[in-house]
């Protein structure tokens, strides 16, 4: 029984062995193998490597007819030894469609140059090994399955585009990567440019919400953001000095820094972009066609002084730009560059001789525009369709507006007038039309009457009229006034320019003064510090005037006086008020005495019954007093002259009822 338990063992292992032989041969050997004319052959193990030779350096695995085959493969090794080993081949190219392999490995070719290698459509891709040494100046996948390009990292190429690589959330793109193509990766949120060398490009990877850009990059490139959804900011290096034509069309870039040195933004640049506040540096000399057109949300953006061209269509369809400031060095308006925008005032420069066809047109939100009589010529429709258009003004006369050369939708001189060819539509929400201001026939005009101004409706102005600072009056036949006016029952002079004049005036040699609101004075004024008197007429008085019972004294400058005045030999004393002053008055320790008239007393003064006597200099006496030999006294506290007995020291004098010492 054991004997026999020891054969079937020994049968069992000889089989096990033969049946692992058997499958080794098994899988070393194809479960199915084909060819497809001049391009490759194939064969397809069990394990789901696909062994392809290629004899050109262009196959498609898609030629492949069987279907069940293309679905199997999970590995491909591509044999490039044939193609490689001629010296001219510069490229090799494999397309996949319909194969789902994972993985793509290149046998042959080592050491070798290529200009291009392209791996089409293996849509299950993710891992990739080329030939040990291989050294390739472009790297081209489409429709790949991997998830990061770490796979670049030990490979010599100078550039690569991958397209269509939807498992794609974020890369680095190596710093040895000259050219850097990331083209429709639908999933690839973040990128990193490591150097500054690196010319980047993600158009439409409209997932793409993040990007580093390394500094000292110079140029962003040619629609490098183009299509980029979700790429709401970019911060651009400081070095930055070119950003490229369709840099950043139809984006979702919201905002951006734009550096001091960019000169120039290019063709299309940000069109289609969802920015809404720009702030171009003053570096920025020029503004391409079509910049930042149908940048919808856009409230604000600037135009840096030094642009003399606003270029087609550049701000066409920005609706929500509700006000732009074109600055003194524009001369030409591109056609429609303002098309369909939310202006509702323009101010064109006087620097402006051209407005080309449609500029302004369908901006609905438009009510008022000044354009200068600079302007010579004008494309068709250049303000057609702007419904709310009421106020229309120009700079020069009527016969100038209407003689503004019209060109047609080819650029050729039209005959058509101005109003049809440039308005159609325009002011249509009012019953009147557009208003339409001739500044030309505004303004000053002299006439053979005199001086006429007209008002916006061309209209000689009567009355008075502001204008700047000055105010001007005009009679009822509009003719300017000079000189004086009476209006309302006051008086006013204007000057020889017609302005009215406020403050001192001379005329005919007599002084008058004009309030701040051109209005004669009459009566006390104060000017400087100083007060004056102006007669009923108006002139300026000096010398003695009275007013209100009290006399006053003004000098020959009109300035009322205070303190001393002599005049015509005699003495006055004008109190601190101006006003004449009588009677008695202590100046500086001094009594004087002033005689109704204001005239200063000297020498004998009976006031009352009681008896003084002012000097020469008009300050009352006190003490002994000789005059003519004869001696008197007057009492030292009051000034009053002594009469009967009197004891002065240690004597008694007897004064006379005259006054005069009896026993001096």
């Amino acid at each position: 029984m054991r004997t026999r338990w020891k054969f079937m063992g020994a049968v069992l292992t000889v089989v096990m062995i033969l049946t692992s032989l058997s499958m080794t041969v098994f899988a070393d050997n194809p479960i199915e193998t084909g060819s497809v004319q001049g391009q490759f052959s194939w064969e397809l193990y069990m394990d789901g490597t696909m062994r392809v030779t290629a004899y050109t350096n262009h196959i498609n695995l898609a030629d492949i007819s069987d279907g069940n085959v293309k679905s199997a493969v999970d590995r491909i090794e591509f044999d490039i030894s044939q193609p490689a080993s001629n010296p001219s081949t510069k490229y090799i190219r494999i397309e996949g469609r319909g194969v789902r392999a994972k993985e793509l490995e290149y046998i042959g070719g080592e050491n070798r140059y290529y200009e291009s290698v392209s791996i089409y459509m293996l849509q299950n891709l993710k891992t990739i090994d080329f030939p040990e040494g291989a050294q390739i100046q472009s790297l081209v996948i489409t429709g790949a399955a991997f998830d990061n390009i770490d796979f670049l990292d030990d490979l010599n190429v100078e550039r690569i585009w991958l397209k269509d690589c939807d498992y794609l959330l974020n890369v680095s793109v190596p710093a040895k990567i000259k050219n850097s193509v990331i083209d429709e990766c639908s999933c690839l949120e973040a990128a990193t440019i490591l150097s500054k060398d690196t010319q980047f490009f993600f158009p439409n990877c409209e997932s793409l919400g993040s990007v580093s850009i390394p500094a000292g990059v110079t140029k962003i490139a040619y629609q490098a953001f183009e299509g980029c959804d979700s790429l709401i900011e970019v911060k651009l290096p400081t070095s930055v000095r070119e950003i490229g034509t369709f840099a950043f069309y139809d984006s979702g870039l919201e905002k951006i820094n734009i550096p001091d040195g960019v000169s120039k933004i290019e063709y299309g640049t940000f069109m289609k972009a969802d920015l809404r506040k720009v702030k171009l540096p003053s570096s920025v000399k020029e503004i391409g066609p079509c910049s930042f057109m149908n940048n919808t949300r856009m409230t604000s953006i600037n135009i840096p002084s030094g642009v003399t061209a606003i270029q087609y269509a550049t701000f066409s369809g920005c609706a929500s730009l509700r006000a732009i400031e074109i600055p003194d060095t524009v001369t030409v308006i591109g056609g429609r560059s303002f098309n369909g925008t939310g202006l509702t005032e323009v101010t064109i420069p006087s620097s402006v001789t051209r407005i080309n066809r449609a500029a302004f047109n369908y901006n609905v939100d438009l009510t008022d525009v000044h354009m200068p009589a600079s302007v010579k010529t004008m494309g068709i429709a250049a303000f057609e369709a702007c419904y709310r258009l009421s106020d229309f003004y120009f700079e020069g006369s009527q016969e100038q507006f209407e003689s503004i050369t019209i060109l047609d939708k080819d650029g050729k001189v039209s005959d058509e007038n101005i109003y049809d060819a440039c308005f159609t539509y325009s002011g249509s929400l009012y019953d009147d039309g557009i208003n339409f201001h001739f500044i030309g026939d505004q303004g000053w005009k002299e006439t053979e009457e005199g001086w006429r101004y007209y008002d916006e409706n061309e209209k000689p102005v009567t009355g008075w009229l502001q204008i700047g600072e000055y105010w001007f009056f005009f009679n009822e036949d509009g003719i300017m006034q000079t000189g004086w006016v009476k209006n309302s029952g006051k008086w006013y002079f204007f000057g020889p320019n017609g302005a009215m004049k406020t403050g001192w005036v001379k005329d005919g040699g007599k002084w008058y003064y004009f309030k701040s609101n051109g209005e004669m004075a009459t009566g006390w004024i104060s000017d400087g510090g100083k007060w004056y008197y102006l007669k009923p007429s108006g002139e300026m008085a000096t010398g003695w005037i009275q007013n209100g019972g009290k006399w006053y004294y003004l000098d020959s400058t009109g300035a009322m006086t205070v303190g001393w005045v002599k005049d015509g030999g005699k003495w006055y004393y004008l109190d601190s008020n101006g006003a004449m002053h009588t009677g008695w008055l202590e100046i500086d320790g001094n009594w004087y005495y002033f005689k109704s008239n204001g005239e200063m007393v000297t020498g004998w003064l009976k006031d009352g019954s009681k008896w003084y006597y002012l000097d020469s200099n008009g300050s009352m006496h006190t003490g002994w007093l000789e005059i003519d030999g004869k001696w008197y006294y007057l009492d030292t506290s009051s000034g009053v002259m002594v009469t009967g007995t009197k004891t002065i020291g240690a004597k008694t004098y007897e004064f006379g009822s005259n006054g005069v010492c009896k026993n001096p």
